[in-house]
């Protein structure tokens, strides 16, 4: 029999729903559906499907409050153990035991996940040391500022002055959505930081 990864890889959280429940999903391509949840007297929608990560969560307590995939809702539809809903998925949509090529590209799969994971957390921590990095420049300017007498000062601040409204747009930028942004906004600070470490050696 396919392996349970593999079951959940090839069997949509959506498809197992629709199949096995009442559940209806006419956006699957949203990030997070809200529904009404087919394992209890359901008022209002306390169930959100997650097609991204191909789960489910019922906020009502369902499946003992954790996070749900493809065997759960078999498990929880037909009232039988994980076992037996993993025979009855594989069966219902004809799941054999995987090829050496489904193997293969199952692992690079892993590999992947792995290495985007990895990815991430090092972008995360960049991002937050750059942060700190950021307001520590912005609270040093600031204090600069309130000390500053004359023009002449004022010029000899030059443009660290201008660097504030820069600095805030940054901070914005690294807590974005978009790791294309963070990315970049990176970059010009790293570029920065570079450059004013230039200056003072």
């Amino acid at each position: 029999m396919i392996s349970i990864e593999q079951m959940k890889e090839n069997i949509s959280i959506v498809e197992a729903l629709e199949q096995y429940t009442h559940v209806k999903v006419t956006n699957p391509n949203r990030r997070s559906i809200s529904v009404r949840c087919p394992f209890h007297s359901d008022g209002s929608p306390s169930m959100a499907i997650y097609p991204n990560t191909n789960t489910f969560k019922c906020f009502t307590g369902c499946n003992d409050g954790r996070v749900g995939d493809v065997i759960d809702v078999v498990r929880l539809a037909n009232s039988v153990n994980a076992k037996e809903a993993i025979t009855t998925l594989a069966k219902d949509f004809g799941l054999q035991n995987p090829t050496a090529e489904e193997n293969r590209k199952l692992d690079q799969k892993r590999k992947q996940k792995k290495e985007n994971t990895l990815a991430a957390v090092a972008l995360n921590k960049k991002v937050i040391e750059q942060i700190n990095n950021l307001n520590d420049l912005a609270k040093a300017i600031q204090m600069q500022m309130k000390a500053i007498k004359t023009m002449e000062e004022l010029e000899q601040l030059g443009e660290m002055y201008h660097l504030l409204p820069q600095i805030e747009y940054w901070l914005d930028c690294l807590v974005d959505d978009s790791e294309y942004v963070k990315i970049t906004a990176l970059d010009e600070v790293n570029r920065l930081f570079k450059g004013l470490e230039g200056s003072e050696s």
